[in-house]
């Protein structure tokens, strides 16, 4: 038996989003030990210029 549609036809079919995802780095400062701590989280945005209001939230 063949195939009745191939990975390109597939690949092609699939609906592209509008949003983009990007991996968002934050330090936070750790009074109790002195030191700096990174967190990431994965946002997704139309426009990279949404990026830049995360930047005074508090990360958990």
């Amino acid at each position: 038996m063949s195939k009745k549609q191939s990975f390109a036809e597939k690949a092609k079919a699939k609906v592209k989003s509008e949003y983009t995802v990007y991996r968002c780095v934050f330090s936070v400062y750790d009074e109790e030990k002195g030191s700096w701590k990174f967190r990431e989280r994965i946002v997704s945005a139309k426009d990279p210029a949404e990026i830049t209001k995360l930047k005074g939230e508090v990360v958990p």
